[in-house]
């Protein structure tokens, strides 16, 4: 919904922003209060609609701000998508010592947080809603408005600033139409390469840590430090691979990224030598490729649709993702169960090799 508000322009993304960061601090509240499942329950519903909204009208903003050069949004997207990888590696341990402190420490720290949110919220400056386009003149029989609507969705690299003699033609909000966005290929291919990722990486979370307890006896802490094997290349991956894109596109960083991905789960599924650096080397492997292969991702979604779309863009990967990330958990743990930790990773790296078809549908800079 904020997606679409703001996409029809009725509100400004950061109004959008600030209006859910009451919210996040209503949850919050609501949080500390709560005293029954039922009231969980609203306040987890609250927090995830409005951190929803936090972040899907962040990266909007980002795509608006480097609309006019795209050039360097793979790396800038790295860097927003790191600090969400930190994010959560820190967060646990933190609120897990402030709750032994008090039970209220975890909410006061996290209303601070958000507060220093507030403020770097209301320091952004909205670009303006209709900025004039510089135009030049187009005779029918050369370009007809079909050609038009081509350049402005698909002729956009993210290596190359806009040219000022390409046609630029700005829609007009009432013309914004959802239904556009499942006409727009390179979104779709995005997106289904987003859910892919998203359930390949999400499998890991409920069955690394009894797979580690059997094998070596670690305990919870042991177990969280082993983490670090994965947050950390993630993040470097993600790095490189923004950077990747900005300079050779997205179909180079996946065919790189989805065969290392692939490669990874074989090696976390075979029967290992019981030693600990193996582990760590697997797990490595499987942090850095998946971080490389889902960098094109954000980056792609504003290379590939036109500035009206932004917003809602990222609300469709934010919707593709949420469901990888409900579907991989639950679908690892069956397996888990059923078949054990080799089965667990070879079923999913069956699953990884469903986004190498998707390469054949990525133009190399999304241009051609």
């Amino acid at each position: 919904m904020d997606g679409d508000l703001a996409d029809h322009l009725w509100i400004s993304k950061r109004f959008g922003m600030i209006l859910s960061l009451f919210i996040v601090w209503a949850a919050i509240l609501l949080f500390a209060l709560s005293n029954s499942i039922w009231m969980l329950c609203i306040a987890r519903l609250l927090q995830g609609f409005a951190s929803c909204g936090v972040f899907v009208l962040g990266l909007a903003y980002v795509a608006d701000v480097y609309d006019d050069d795209q050039s360097n949004l793979g790396v800038v997207m790295s860097f927003i998508f790191s600090g969400l990888a930190l994010g959560q590696l820190v967060g646990p341990p933190v609120g897990g010592a402030l709750f032994d402190a008090g039970k209220y420490y975890p909410f006061v720290f996290t209303a601070l947080l958000v507060a220093v949110d507030f403020i770097g919220r209301l320091l952004i400056i909205d670009k303006p809603k209709h900025a004039p386009a510089e135009s030049v003149p187009v005779h029918q029989a050369d370009l007809d408005s079909t050609a038009i609507e081509l350049i402005v969705a698909t002729d956009r690299s993210p290596t190359e600033s806009v040219p000022k003699s390409t046609v630029v033609v700005e829609q007009n909000p009432s013309e914004f139409s959802i239904r556009s966005l499942f006409k727009m290929r390179e979104l779709l291919v995005l997106c289904g390469l987003c859910l892919i990722l998203a359930v390949v990486l999400t499998q890991l979370e409920p069955t690394v840590p009894l797979y580690i307890n059997a094998l070596y006896g670690y305990n919870s802490a042991q177990i969280g430090a082993l983490f670090l094997a994965f947050v950390l290349p993630n993040i470097t991956g993600g790095m490189l691979g923004g950077w990747m894109f900005d300079k050779y596109g997205m179909r180079l960083v996946s065919i790189i990224g989805l065969p290392a991905s692939f490669i990874s789960l074989i090696l976390l599924g075979l029967p290992q030598p019981v030693h600990i650096a193996w582990t760590i080397f697997a797990v490595i492997l499987f942090g850095f490729s998946n971080g490389f292969a889902f960098a094109p991702v954000p980056p792609g979604i504003a290379a590939s649709v036109p500035k009206t779309y932004y917003t809602m863009g990222y609300v469709l990967m934010n919707l593709v993702y949420s469901m990888g990330i409900s579907v991989g958990p639950v679908v690892g743990s069956l397996i888990y169960s059923s078949g054990g930790w080799m089965w667990q990773q070879f079923a999913f790296a069956f699953v990884s090799i469903l986004s190498f078809p998707l390469i054949l549908y990525m133009p190399k800079n999304l241009k051609q």
